[in-house]
């Protein structure tokens, strides 16, 4: 039986009122593996690359907003149990990079990663 390793984490990423914000997701060490993005209620289907996807900016009125991204990736290297992933968040006051990493239980380990991204208006 394969066991899931988790990761839970939440971020704040500043954005500027009304400009819309981008997501790109890059999954290290050469692993498989696979994205679902909720934005607004809405779930996006899982896709293996995600470079640079919009997602609408936050309204005037908007305290905050939340955007939630879950990769499972799967260790493909007999070397190593490790998987890493990095969110990159553009098009708000500062681009930001969020890197990640786990060691899997065992080859062909699986590595969810839940992470969770308050957006807030810049001061």
């Amino acid at each position: 039986m394969i066991t899931v390793v988790k990761l839970i984490a939440t971020r704040i990423y500043r954005v500027r009122l009304g400009q819309p914000i981008f997501l790109t997701v890059e999954i290290g060490d050469l692993n498989p593996g696979a994205t679902a993005r909720t934005w607004r209620g809405h779930v996006r289907n899982p896709e293996p690359v995600i470079k640079r996807e919009e997602f609408e900016g936050v309204s005037l009125g908007q305290d905050v907003d939340l955007l939630k991204c879950d990769t499972v990736i799967r260790d493909q290297h007999e070397a190593h149990n490790w998987t890493s992933v990095t969110y990159l968040l553009e098009g708000g006051v500062e681009s930001e990079r969020y890197p990640f990493s786990l060691s899997v239980k065992e080859h062909k380990g699986l590595a969810q990663y839940m992470i969770d991204f308050l957006l807030l208006p810049a001061p």
